[in-house]
């Protein structure tokens, strides 16, 4: 699992892609869909299509330790790693099963 904040959102990408993989609502016509989620200060978190990865990041969040950017927060387990915002919205992703919430 890779995270990164960027354009004040964080996205999360998990290696093979979010489980169970979400329907794609349009095409991909430039990367790879659900590769991971991305949530924002505020509003729902949504899988996205990228043509890049937050795979291979420098900085690891040790597990049960929590990370806090503007308006959002990030918590990494042995299970996975949950990010949510101020509104109470965001994802759990891990190798074998992510969610929105």
């Amino acid at each position: 699992i890779g995270c990164g904040y960027y354009l004040r959102q964080m996205r999360c990408d998990v290696t093979g892609g979010i489980v169970p993989r979400p329907p794609q609502p349009r095409p991909c016509e430039f990367g790879t869909w659900a590769g991971g989620y991305v949530v924002q200060a505020t509003g729902f978190a949504r899988a996205i299509c990228t043509s890049d990865t937050t795979l291979g990041a420098t900085h690891v969040l040790p597990y049960g330790k929590s990370r806090r950017v503007p308006g959002i927060t990030c918590k990494s387990e042995r299970i996975g790693v949950t990010c949510a915002n101020r509104s109470g919205h965001g994802f759990f992703v891990s190798k074998g099963a992510s969610h929105t919430f």
